[in-house]
């Protein structure tokens, strides 16, 4: 499982957070309700990875959905906990606040508002942050030039990690996006397909990149995640998508730069 060390080290933090949100509630009830919750929230992600290697449709493609956003909730609860942990630690050092208040039900009612609100929002705003494509612009001067070439407008893109739990519309929003910049070469740098979470639509991913628009072309660079897929040049090929490895892409009759020399 990916991330298994790290979810295994986790545990202890974990622990704790269950340990300090049974301090801020009041009811009994209340108390063994959210220490559930939190070993749920902890057993998310090793559930969704382990489902996410079979066929994933319907019902528990929403399972295995939030497994995943468990772990970011996961994080930043345990961040949250141990901050807030730390602050209300100075505070009493300082002697802002007395230990009475500290103890107090309203206080700890705050507190639990607190470390419960944040994990949730910053989740809420991730998912929002992934789901809207923005353009990022750079403007690069080459002094020297090899081809004729006054200018080049390049489109890069990396990292799309398509699969089964990608939403249908975001590769057709991602290649209308690129579209719009009317760009002379699109670069795709590794990592387009997710690879073992579950077995994607592939005819409607390649159908989608085959509207990608460029005027010398579409090119892509092996990922790690390429590997963990067993995507062959087939995949490009149908895709309309020059794949690179270990090779170089003459453009506009640009000179290819010497070899470099080792060092050693």
């Amino acid at each position: 499982m990916y991330l298994f060390n790290e979810v295994l080290m986790s545990i202890p933090l974990v622990i704790y957070v269950a340990w300090r949100l049974r301090t801020l509630i009041a009811r009994p009830a209340w108390k063994n309700i959210s220490t559930i919750l939190v070993v749920l929230l902890a057993a998310g992600y090793p559930a969704a990875e382990s489902l996410s290697h079979g066929t994933i449709g319907g019902a528990l493609k929403l399972l295995v959905l939030a497994g995943y956003y468990a772990l970011p909730l996961v994080l930043y609860l345990t961040l949250t906990v141990l901050l807030m942990d730390l602050a209300v630690a100075i505070l009493r050092f300082s002697k802002a606040v007395t230990r009475e208040k500290v103890r107090s039900d309203k206080f700890r009612l705050r507190r639990l508002a607190f470390v419960l609100s944040v994990p949730v929002l910053v989740v809420a705003a991730g998912i929002v942050n992934a789901n809207v494509l923005r353009v990022h612009e750079y403007s690069v001067e080459v002094p020297r030039r090899s081809s004729t070439l006054r200018e080049l407008k390049v489109v890069f893109a990396s990292d799309l990690h398509l699969g089964t739990m990608t939403s249908k519309g975001w590769l057709a929003r991602f290649v209308d996006k690129v579209n719009a910049q009317k760009p002379d070469i699109v670069l795709i740098g590794g990592d387009i397909r997710e690879g073992h979470r579950g077995e994607a639509d592939i005819g409607a991913i390649e159908a989608q990149f085959q509207r990608l628009k460029a005027r010398y072309g579409v090119f892509a660079v092996p990922g790690n995640h390429e590997g963990y897929a067993g995507i062959t040049g087939e995949f490009f090929d149908r895709s309309h998508i020059r794949f690179l490895q270990d090779e170089l892409a003459i453009v506009e009759g640009a000179r290819a730069p010497p070899p470099l020399e080792s060092a050693f």
